[in-house]
């Protein structure tokens, strides 16, 4: 069982994600550095603790995450010897508190009830506080980022308990009614999507599931090639779509995005380290950061794009291996026969793609703690073979407030 305080730590991280209007002070960082480090130390622990049996169970995983383990050791070593211009040492701590709780995919594994556990706790205890507590300070246009541990679940709408639906409409309804981040819009239209093919006949069907999934994977593939052979960039919406279509306050055809990438790609291959990164105690160096922060001479920084802060990271060898991993894990959910399994893969492919526009994993993020108790209960059913209908007994007595 999950301790009581890592789970009501969930919740307050959760919290603290959202500004507050109508409160005169702000979350001390030195609660944000006690929220990070349970959430990232705990599951590092577990992992620690059961080393031994996950390396006989989920030997190629507990690899992978031994290298990150070293990678944190020796790019802490190299911070204190090559100092990093720009990077307060509270920023590589949230770093590495991030992948330290990569861990949580290990928590299924070992503990079969976790996810139920943590889904319960969340659909009892995060929506009511928001509800009752946080909505008369609530800042218009942050729904999706409190609110966003609720979106995968839309896609077990039909299994339900009427009282989760409940939930999920007003989730739904808060999201359409008070917009925020674009980035946010697409994820929520994705899965709104996914969810409507799945009372259509002709496309509910597993194999039509499995494409889509498969679609999702391919798809910032298909733009890198693009890019590489027709010099197509899909984030200059400028060049093919015409509008100054507003989406709370940002325009839906801004390219925020290819700074971003050109940025990266330039510090990295001036640094020489396009191959194996930096390590994560480094970001790469930005123009932008440097002119914005030029008080304090920040000229490094991390991003809000995923594979972008992997690529610095861990250079070209990290980012083919996070693919690799991610291919691997929705292969795996794609092989079963059971329709809740293959609903996880699609969701997972499709965070994979959210992760070349969006998904910031450089803090202790609840949005990646849920894949990775989703990529742990996959793993997990898998090992203990459970049956089509255990697993749908499962989900349902998860999304079941009564029990």
């Amino acid at each position: 069982m999950i301790p009581k305080y890592v789970l009501y730590s969930f919740l307050l991280l959760q919290i603290l994600t959202i500004p507050l209007t109508k409160i005169p002070f702000h979350p001390m960082v030195e609660i944000q550095a006690v929220l990070y480090t349970i959430l990232g130390a705990y599951p590092l622990c577990v992992f620690l603790k059961n080393y031994k049996y996950l390396k006989d169970n989920c030997k190629f995983l507990t690899y992978v995450y031994v290298l990150v383990l070293i990678s944190c050791l020796i790019g802490l070593i190299k911070y204190f010897i090559v100092h990093s211009e720009g990077l307060l040492f509270f920023d590589i701590y949230k770093a590495y508190m991030a992948l330290f709780s990569i861990a949580w995919i290990f928590i299924p594994i070992i503990d079969n009830l976790a996810l139920h556990q943590v889904v319960q706790f969340c659909f009892k205890k995060v929506f009511i506080i928001w509800i009752l507590v946080l909505l008369p300070f609530y800042r218009i246009g942050f729904t999706a980022s409190y609110l966003e541990i609720f979106l995968p679940f839309l896609l077990f709408f039909n299994i339900a308990s009427t009282r989760v639906k409940v939930i999920l409409v007003l989730y739904a309804l808060f999201f359409i009614l008070f917009p925020g981040q674009r980035s946010n819009l697409l994820l929520f239209i994705s899965v709104f999507i996914i969810l409507l093919f799945k009372y259509i006949p002709l496309l509910k069907t597993k194999n039509a599931m499995r494409l889509m999934g498969w679609i999702f994977y391919f798809i910032p593939i298909i733009c890198i090639l693009l890019f590489i052979v027709k010099g197509f960039n899909v984030f200059d919406f400028s060049s093919y779509l015409n509008g100054e279509e507003q989406y709370g306050q940002e325009n839906l055809f801004d390219d925020t995005r290819t700074g971003l990438y050109l940025e990266s790609y330039n510090s990295i291959i001036n640094h020489g380290t396009w191959m194996f990164g930096e390590s994560p105690s480094f970001g790469y160096d930005s123009i932008w950061r440097s002119q914005y922060y030029s008080i304090t001479s920040s000229i490094q920084r991390y991003c809000e794009v995923c594979v972008i802060n992997i690529y610095v990271w861990y250079g070209l060898v990290g980012l083919l291996l996070f693919c690799y991993l991610f291919f691997l894990i929705i292969k795996k959910a794609f092989n079963s026969q059971s329709p809740i399994i293959i609903t996880l893969g699609l969701y997972i492919s499709l965070f994979y793609m959210m992760c070349w526009v969006e998904n910031c994993n450089c803090w202790v993020s609840v949005r990646f703690i849920f894949v990775y108790l989703f990529i742990g209960f996959i793993l997990q059913i898998k090992k203990t073979n459970m049956s089509n209908k255990g697993t749908e007994h499962y989900f349902k007595k998860m999304l079941n407030l009564n029990v």
